[in-house]
């Protein structure tokens, strides 16, 4: 994001009422993050929020605000938490607004975006410039006063209350093993919230279908850890708001399908196909672009298009179309339910996000209006021309493609629709090394695995 090299003072007058100004300058002087808050105001405070504690808030737009803040904004969303003690100038009964403000206990809590305190952030395109001063103190001291201001309206109340004494905070970090389990504590929010509204009101749910794609090495989906989260998590009534059918398209590393059997009771297949050998299912694609990308392209893909097959046999058999389509591992382990899809815009296909942008691809959850978009991706070889068109993070310039670019090219040039999807799950890696398959597990340089899960 482009920030113009002004005074903070001068972004103030740009953004608040005139009867409000002098209020809001004080409040953007109180320090070196306040005058980083100042700067870019309007942005940060649309991805914040502040609630009473006794006020339940919408989880949804709280988990939108973290995906914004942190992946668009490069920032990090604060969960601050505010007490009459913490803040007796703003919340002691009898203070002019305390109420309409934190609520009969007068407790107040804010999901606060403010700059990155790292600078390593700065390099970043579309990033809030970081600020070292925006940490846990300078985001209760001097963030929250002013984006609270600003949200409120109430700049002359909150200036003369002076700063908070103390305070209690929660997350705000930029690690990405951070915020996915804040995210995961959103999402879950988020899903329960509307699952008991719809429950509350009788609102009629669609009865929709999904067919769950299981695509790749089977690795640790006989752990108990993985097929029991993938039941409860991503698939079915609890995971997905629909009932939901399993295609397997897997690499069993010589392993025997008998070391599944739990996983295939849970995740009951409609059909199975196995590709422990590279031309079991057909010869993958000859075309040049993914064989210099390798086995993660070429390979990837062509398990892809065979999932797709398999569904499409099994529509016909069943007279009618699946709603959505899932890709998911064989060995991830997920730690929220995705939600229900009728919820989600039947238009977009939905995944993760990488930190430059790029679809991850180890996950999507796709309409099936666009099914052969996404799973049919072997049957086209892109061009240069399509690559740069899908504005991938790493320009694809006298080198080779990648997975990731190669997903965001088809969609975009064949016009479908994707959005970010918050990352629920981790790749729970085997305890063993396994022959011809070297990245089965952690570290195998010294013939042992040192971790597990991998986020």
């Amino acid at each position: 994001m482009h920030m113009c090299k002004l005074e903070p003072n001068i972004h103030v007058v740009w953004s608040v009422p005139r009867d409000a100004r002098k209020a809001a300058v004080r409040l953007a002087n109180r320090g070196a993050c306040a005058m980083a808050i100042a700067r870019a105001l309007p942005e940060l405070a649309a991805n914040s929020q502040f609630f009473p504690s006794n006020t339940t808030p919408r989880w949804i737009g709280i988990e939108e605000g973290v995906t914004h803040c942190t992946q668009e904004l490069r920032g990090a969303l604060w969960e601050v938490h505010f007490s009459t003690d913490d803040w007796p100038g703003l919340l002691s009964p009898g203070r002019p607004y305390s109420e309409l403000l934190a609520g009969s206990e007068r407790q107040l809590v804010g999901y606060i975006c403010a700059p990155s305190r790292f600078s390593v952030e700065a390099a970043e395109l579309n990033a809030i410039p970081p600020e070292s001063a925006c940490n846990a103190r300078g985001v209760a001291l001097e963030a929250a006063p002013l984006l609270l201001a600003f949200l409120s309206g109430r700049y002359a109340a909150v200036a003369d209350a002076g700063p908070p004494s103390s305070f209690e905070i929660r997350w705000g970090d930029r690690a990405r093993s951070v915020i996915a389990s804040q995210l995961i504590e959103y999402h879950t929010q988020a899903v329960q919230q509307s699952r008991k509204e719809k429950t509350l009101s009788g609102s009629f749910m669609p009865q929709l279908s999904a067919a769950a794609c299981i695509v790749g090495r089977a690795r640790t989906l006989s752990e108990p850890e993985v097929y029991f989260s993938i039941a409860q998590n991503a698939s079915g009534l609890s995971g997905l708001g629909a009932n939901t059918s399993f295609f397997y398209v897997l690499d069993t590393v010589g392993r025997s399908l008998g070391d599944f059997s739990r996983a295939f009771e849970l995740l009951p297949p409609t059909a199975l196909a196995l590709v422990n050998d590279d031309e079991a299912w057909g010869e993958p694609t000859q075309c040049n672009m993914y064989r210099k990308c390798g086995v993660a392209c070429f390979m990837q893909f062509h398990k892809l298009q065979n999932c797709l097959r398999l569904v499409e046999t099994a529509e016909a058999a069943r007279g009618k179309r699946f709603d959505w389509l899932l890709r998911l591992r064989p060995d991830t382990q997920w730690d929220a339910p995705i939600g229900d899809v009728a919820n989600l815009d039947n238009n977009t296909v939905h995944f993760p996000l990488t930190p430059q942008g790029d679809p991850e691809d180890n996950f999507a959850l796709v309409p099936r209006t666009h099914a052969e978009a996404y799973f049919g991706i072997e049957s086209n070889c892109p061009s240069i021309e399509e690559a740069r068109g899908g504005q991938c993070a790493i320009p694809w310039e006298g080198s080779h493609i990648y997975p990731e670019c190669v997903i965001k090219a088809r969609l975009t040039s064949l016009g479908a629709p994707f959005a970010s999807f918050p990352k629920l799950f981790r790749i729970r890696r085997e305890a063993v090394c396994r022959a011809g398959d070297p990245r089965g597990c952690g570290n195998c340089t010294f013939g042992d695995c040192n971790y597990l899960i991998e986020v």
